[in-house]
């Protein structure tokens, strides 16, 4: 198997999700773990960019980038609810909707050995989860604290409430076409094998 550049992307982005775990709750390191939010970011989009325009587009990167970017949102949310920034609800909700995602992703694979490209509903929850985390660490650093105020959490809770909702719509829409998917799937092959069977019904009448 090939491993691409936007693959090895994939992969220092599960990595910085280690990273931001570490620091983010060190003394004097919001700074630094601002910094890794940033650069998970940065190779989100540069994976993105490199793969449709260097044509890197490969099965193990539709599987390693929606891995990298809900281990990395997951692993974020959680320490904000740890930090007390971000209500226990958000995390609730994140982590139920990435677990019926990848069950429901394993299922399918299972049965169609086919994997789901990131759609554009998929990259703008991610894109609302990045500048959710942003609004975090800005009310975060100017406290200088790691809970925050009153009118704060209140920004926050409207910003992750905007983003939960944008990212529930992307996972029903992955569920629907998923759907679609399987069962048109299904249908070709019964094609392919009632053209067979017809195919082999017309040679043993011509014998």
């Amino acid at each position: 198997m090939r491993i691409t550049i936007p693959n090895v992307l994939s992969i220092i982005r599960i990595i910085l999700s280690v990273v931001f775990c570490i620091i983010y709750f060190r003394p004097g390191m919001l700074i630094a773990a601002l910094a890794v939010i940033v650069l998970s970011g940065i190779t989100d989009l540069l994976d993105g960019y490199i793969a449709r325009k260097y044509n890197q587009i490969s099965e193990l990167g539709k599987i390693l980038d929606p891995i990298s970017d809900k281990l990395f949102q997951v692993s974020t949310v959680i320490c904000f609810v740890v930090s007390g920034a971000v209500p226990y609800w958000a995390v609730i909700v994140v982590v139920i909707k990435e677990l019926v995602m990848l069950i429901g992703a394993l299922v399918y694979y299972n049965h169609s050995e086919v994997v789901i490209a990131a759609k554009w509903y998929g990259k703008l929850a991610s894109t609302l989860f990045f500048i959710s985390f942003l609004v975090v660490f800005f009310f975060q650093i100017m406290e200088n604290s790691l809970d925050v105020s009153p009118f704060a959490h209140t920004v926050i809770n409207i910003s992750f409430l905007v983003t939960l909702a944008v990212s529930l719509f992307a996972t029903v829409n992955y569920i629907v076409l998923a759907g679609r998917t399987y069962f048109k799937n299904k249908n070709d092959k019964s094609c392919e094998i009632e053209k067979t069977n017809g195919i082999e019904k017309e040679q043993k009448t011509e014998e």
